[in-house]
């Protein structure tokens, strides 16, 4: 993806495709869809793509970037009290995405969200630290964050595969053993 293109077009141009993509991987595979196909179905000029991508997967890191970015913030917007509270605000937000995990998924694509994931996991911390309790060093942090973000995906990628049945806050009461 190209960087720095922040005028109002361009990230106009840079939404239509993203949307044009999720509703192409409605109809077809991720494998069959072509910058040509991409740019017809979101009505944009297939310069105007390469001004702002140069793949289809770069079209694909930005609309999950989105995504990550809102995940930040609605982590950010919560005190947590315990674990139970913890994962049931992350599968409410990942409940809202729940047919575009389901499409990546299908497509074998949500490594791409995982690669995002990782990427946004320091823009989280203090969610990860119950009742304010930060770790007494950087080794500690790193170790804390990686092991629950890593659970909480896990557990994120079950529930994905096995077609997002149970709801948050059931799911939340496993994890936390209520």
């Amino acid at each position: 993806m190209r960087k720095g293109q922040t005028h109002p077009s361009s990230i106009t141009s840079k939404n239509m495709l993203a949307q044009g993509l999720v509703g192409l991987l409605r109809e077809e595979e991720y494998k069959d869809i072509t910058i040509t196909k991409l740019c017809d179905h979101a009505q944009i000029a297939r310069r105007t793509f390469y001004r702002n991508f140069e793949t289809i997967e770069d079209v694909l890191a930005y609309s999950i970037a989105g995504i990550m970015g809102e995940f930040v913030k609605e982590l950010n917007a919560h005190v947590y009290e315990d674990l139970r509270t913890v994962a049931t605000v992350y599968f409410a937000f990942w409940e809202k995405h729940a047919r575009l995990l389901l499409l990546l998924s299908k497509n074998n694509l949500i490594h791409i969200v995982f690669t995002q994931y990782i990427h946004y996991l320091h823009q989280f911390p203090k969610t990860l630290w119950l009742n304010g309790k930060v770790p007494p060093d950087e080794g500690s942090f790193a170790v804390r964050l990686a092991y629950i973000s890593g659970g909480l995906w896990s557990v994120l990628t079950y529930w994905i595969s096995s077609g997002c049945q149970q709801c948050p806050s059931e799911l939340a009461g496993i994890i936390s053993g209520e």
